[in-house]
């Protein structure tokens, strides 16, 4: 049976995609869920807008100074151990916040579970550059459809849970270390790894690793211009994605009264479907049209929207839910443009392309938090929305550029 192929893969390859776009849903769902009670703590724990903007990029430290050492003990100890060690920090994390409020132990608690979003990040999108052989562009959209499902649910599940458990935003942890143990539980049960799988042919216009190169390792990645370009790119579209699961909630909350537990979760939630089932079929445009083209067309086609709906107002609210649609391909083809770029090489290079676009993101984050202070809630979500797309399309055309002017 292991000969047997179906769209490029065998029987064991399937059963290792299967487990992977598992574990990633399970991630999803710990990760959207952010958007509810980070909400309900600021409210709780009366935090101010710029403070929470430090709050909320705590998860970006973790990545900054997370990811590449954790790309580096993956090349030592490979992927598995890794993300079991994602589930593991999530569950310290989720533990210390039920017992804790005083604000620093928060913050050290929130960069623990960050430290949880960086090793399942790193793991699951490495694993993927040498999993993905065939048809990349939808199987790495399948990959974050998996993700986006998760996202749905997440909101819904710990709101319920916080209504449940009557202890505020804590009562969403309890819910999250479900998630935690069954996730866990998947990883060790699976075959995981980065060397028993054969790596990607070398792609034609992999055109920055030439035959006669050395490898391009973590550390030389650091001095790699086109990573920088590509950590960049891969920062706003984290940042576009964060903006609207961390600051629409409170931006709905501002402007219109909408309430972050019930109407917040609601709208992320829906966001999310938008999200996910565009990754049903936006995988086949980005094969067909191409990781940096079609990256150019669906921000084009955000930023349209994203005026459409802040010129409509409040009945403009729910088709901001649409956004996640245009949103949806941008992070696994940002990671399709590596594997285009770098070819087989690319698993040596998300980590420190993740490093930098954290970096970017930090920014954005402490950056909406303060024009939410000291300018007004009506701003910041809207205006970096649209910033950040901005960021992409210039990133891409370079990366075209870049592309045209090198080739193999």
């Amino acid at each position: 049976m292991e000969g047997n192929v179906w769209y490029g893969y065998t029987k064991g390859q399937w059963v290792k995609l299967i487990a992977c776009y598992l574990i990633f849903f399970f991630f999803g769902a710990i990760e959207s869920s952010q958007s509810v009670y980070y909400s309900v703590m600021k409210n709780e724990l009366a935090i101010p807008y710029n403070v929470q903007g430090f709050l909320v990029s705590m998860t970006s430290w973790s990545f900054i100074l997370g990811s590449p050492l954790v790309g580096y003990i993956m090349t030592l100890i490979d992927v598995k151990p890794i993300i079991i060690a994602g589930y593991v920090a999530y569950s310290c994390a989720y533990s210390a916040l039920l017992g804790l409020k005083v604000l620093w132990c928060v913050f050290i608690s929130l960069f623990v579970e960050g430290l949880g979003g960086v090793l399942l990040d790193n793991g699951i999108n490495t694993l993927s550059t040498v999993l993905f052989t065939q048809h990349r562009g939808v199987m790495m959209n399948y990959l974050h459809f998996f993700y986006g499902a998760g996202c749905v649910l997440g909101p819904l599940y710990s709101s319920w849970f916080m209504n449940a458990m009557k202890m505020g935003y804590r009562g969403a942890f309890v819910g999250l270390l479900v998630f935690c143990a069954i996730g866990l539980l998947l990883t060790i049960t699976c075959k995981l790894s980065l060397k028993t799988e054969t790596p990607p042919k070398q792609e034609e216009a992999a055109v920055l690793i030439p035959e006669d190169k050395p490898t391009l390792t973590i550390w030389k990645s650091f001095i790699t211009p086109m990573v920088w370009l590509l950590g960049i790119n891969m920062g706003a579209v984290c940042a576009i994605e964060s903006i609207t699961m961390n600051w629409a909630p409170l931006y709905l909350q501002y402007l219109y009264h909408i309430d972050p537990k019930e109407g917040g979760a609601h709208f992320i939630a829906l966001f999310y479907v938008f999200y996910t089932l565009a990754r049903l079929v936006t995988g086949f445009v980005v094969d067909r049209v191409g990781d940096e083209l079609s990256m150019i067309l669906f921000n084009v086609l955000l930023i349209a929207w994203y005026l459409l709906c802040f010129f409509l107002g409040k009945r403009g609210v729910w088709l901001l839910t649409f956004t996640g649609f245009f949103i949806s391909p941008f992070y696994p083809t940002a990671l399709s443009v590596a594997m285009h770029v770098f070819g087989a090489e690319a698993k040596n290079t998300i980590s420190v392309i993740l490093c930098f676009s954290n970096v970017v993101s930090l920014v954005v984050q402490v950056v909406i938090g303060f024009v939410n202070e000291y300018i007004s809630p009506e701003w910041g979500y809207p205006v970096l929305s649209i910033a950040t797309s901005c960021v992409i399309i210039l990133c891409m055309l370079l990366a075209c550029f870049w592309l045209k002017k090198h080739p193999k």
